[in-house]
């Protein structure tokens, strides 16, 4: 029988001029899939729109719906914007989260609403077992619904499992390829150009390959910046706020005057594609992380929020400085693929539980 996904990872029209396609939320909706195989995704909708009646129609032919992982929860957390009661109880189906992590932004956790209460209480009416991605998002969970902790299973990331890994390094892998990845919100100029610098020193005659899993260039940058930019200068007197110079596009520019390639991958298939063939990854985006680790591939992953450290507690990797590598180099990828293995006990627990109970 077949299922529905909810995921971030489709940009619905009226936002595409404002939120870059994240590429991290299509490695886990791939993943996903290829973990429920051979049910079949019937449709796939975007999470950050509001369900119309055609869409509940869609919903319930299916057996379930599939709330692809991300770090959506927080304390006014609602599946999809303006879900109400009402539709939910128009949902015939059990909703099951699957890998949902914790808000990056600790500001969006410091207590979880009565709504958001009332609707994971009613998901978990319908579903015996839901999964959750790190020790901070069920700490979290368990603090606010006590009563429900022997529901959630704390099962990682499907990323960890989904695309052929725990395995070993693939034959094709070129020994002189390197990716990096980056973040370019808020002050991440240091950060990444520090990153950048590293890898070009300690890597001189490497193919050198810059990955963005986000494509902040190609939104309306100047609607966005001039946006922020008088946000910003409203709270300070006439004149006192500049622009910042350290912009997506200087970045690249840094990074291109460093030897780099600019990858900017048009699917997640390609993005797979090419880092099978790359040995080492170096950057802030986790899902790059994630993958390489299960690959049996180096990766050094440096923090950007705190969305990547229930990761590093769950798994034992460190979070690099970007100024100090160093300290890091000599971390055997085996290591945690062994870890991974043993945390596959729990996501298999959950996936056969929707495989054989519910579709």
């Amino acid at each position: 029988m077949s299922y529905t996904i909810f995921t971030p990872y489709l940009i619905p029209k009226e936002l595409q001029n404002l939120k870059a396609v994240n590429l991290g939320d299509g490695f886990i909706l791939a993943t996903i899939k290829k973990l429920l195989y051979p049910f079949k995704c019937e449709y796939i909708l975007t999470s950050r729109k509001a369900l119309t009646d055609y869409d509940i129609g869609k919903i319930n032919s299916t057996r379930a719906v599939i709330l692809a992982g991300a770090n959506q929860l927080n304390d006014h957390f609602s599946i999809v914007p303006g879900l109400n009661l009402i539709t939910l109880e128009k949902i015939k189906v059990p909703i099951i989260p699957f890998a949902i992590g914790i808000h990056g932004d600790p500001r969006q956790n410091q207590g979880m609403s009565e709504f958001t209460k009332t609707i994971l209480k009613e998901l978990h009416q319908r579903s015996r077992f839901t999964s959750w991605r790190c020790p901070e998002t069920i700490n979290y969970l368990n603090t606010y619904l006590p009563e429900m902790a022997d529901q959630f299973l704390m099962t990682g990331c499907p990323v960890m499992y989904g695309d052929g890994g725990l395995s070993g390094i693939s034959e094709d892998c070129n020994a002189n390829r390197i990716i990096v990845t980056v973040t370019e919100r808020d002050n991440f100029w240091e950060r990444e150009t520090q990153t950048l610098s590293f890898v070009a020193k300690h890597y001189p005659e490497a193919e050198r390959i810059l990955s963005l899993h986000q494509d902040f260039v190609a939104l309306n940058q100047e609607d966005l910046i001039t946006s922020a930019f008088n946000k910003i200068q409203s709270y300070f007197p006439k004149n006192s706020v500049k622009r910042s110079p350290f912009t997506p596009e200087a970045l690249r520019s840094y990074a291109k005057r460093l030897g780099y390639k600019i990858f900017i991958p048009q699917s997640v298939e390609q993005c797979f594609g090419l880092y099978q063939t790359a040995f080492i990854h170096y950057g802030s985006r986790l899902h790059a992380h994630l993958w390489f680790l299960s690959q049996g591939k180096p990766s050094l992953l440096t923090h950007v929020d705190n969305r990547c450290v229930g990761f590093s507690d769950y798994l034992g990797f460190p979070l690099c400085d970007p100024s100090n590598f160093h300290n890091h180099l000599e971390q055997s990828p085996k290591n945690y693929q062994n870890i991974f293995r043993d945390k596959f006990k729990t996501m298999q627990l959950f996936t056969n539980y929707i495989k054989f109970e519910i579709l």
